[in-house]
């Protein structure tokens, strides 16, 4: 993992798998390795492969470390990391819902990082239906907030607008209105898409499996 390469052998998946128990902790740390994130090549390929093979170990501990990660990833620069990490984090399952919410929430934070909180929500919320309304009511939260002036709300309001909930028909038009970034999509189209039956293709990606990059 610390050789820089982008690919990993099928004999070491399969490795981790089996001993998640005791390599499991170890690739945690690996994540929260701060010279490793500061390294490239070799430290951005390790920190990578470890997010992407806790992601299906489904370790008790692996949510605070994998927040950390957004920090670290946003701070780096390192874009795969950010694209993996809220299928990593909604794989965690429901206990991470209220510390992706402390993130998500605060405005202190630049709009990337609340951004990734915000899709990892999402993702938990396509994985555990049970966990649904609490998730959207967190993210209605974002929505209707008039004083958060950052970027975060449209992307909000596009994730909440995927499950195509009733009741946040009409809210999406209301706020739409406020947002100058929302201002060139129209009532019309709004309608539209909940009125669509298909599951949004982002989506995919929550189900899905990280370690297909390596097959």
């Amino acid at each position: 993992m610390l050789r820089g390469e982008p690919q990993l052998p099928e004999a070491v998946i399969t490795a981790v798998s089996e001993l998640s128990g005791s390599i499991g902790p170890q690739l945690l740390e690996l994540i929260r390795n701060i010279r490793l994130w500061h390294t490239e090549d070799a430290g951005h390929w390790a920190v990578l492969h470890a997010i992407r093979l806790v992601s299906g170990l489904h370790l008790k501990n692996s949510v605070p470390p994998l927040i950390d990660a957004i920090f670290l990833a946003y701070s780096t620069r390192h874009e795969e990391a950010l694209e993996d990490l809220p299928t990593a984090l909604a794989q965690t399952g429901e206990s991470a819902i209220r510390p992706l919410a402390s993130v998500l929430e605060d405005r202190a934070l630049e709009a990337t990082i609340r951004s990734v909180a915000a899709s990892a929500l999402e993702g938990i919320a396509v994985l555990n239906p049970d966990a649904r309304e609490s998730v959207l009511e967190i993210l209605r939260k974002v929505v209707t907030d008039p004083g958060d002036l950052s970027s975060i709300r449209s992307h909000v309001i596009t994730i909440v607008a995927h499950f195509r909930m009733p009741e946040d028909q009409a809210l999406i038009k209301h706020v739409a209105r406020s947002i100058p970034m929302m201002l060139d999509m129209d009532a019309d189209e709004i309608d539209e898409y909940f009125g669509q039956d298909e599951e949004p293709e982002e989506w995919a990606a929550y189900r899905g499996d990280l370690l297909d990059y390596y097959r």
